[in-house]
């Protein structure tokens, strides 16, 4: 599955990424909305950009493979690099009443 699948209708997410350096684990993480998909000149969705309220942004190529998918997330690993999507539910009006 490729993360364009896995994040078909999703509008935010939480995601967390992890690296070693040196022995050493960096760790970062933040919920984000989906802010813009970008596509090549023939319309196919090449990257899907997330940002954050302080202005960060996420980009992810959208023909990336899922390494691993779980209930509730997602988790590729690029390299040394490990990233964790989990996809923000929103409620329904019946649930919030």
């Amino acid at each position: 599955m490729t993360i364009e699948e896995y994040l078909v209708d999703v509008r935010e997410i939480y995601y967390q990424m992890s690296a070693r350096v040196k022995g050493k684990q960096i760790l970062v993480g933040s919920r984000t909305h989906r802010l813009t998909d970008v596509r090549d000149s023939n319309g196919v969705l090449n990257t899907i950009r997330f940002a954050t309220s302080t202005g960060s942004v996420l980009s992810l190529p959208a023909a990336i493979k899922v390494d691993e998918t779980y209930f509730d997330r997602a988790a590729i690993n690029f390299g040394g690099v490990r990233l964790v999507i989990w996809p923000v539910k929103e409620m329904s009006d019946d649930i919030r009443g």
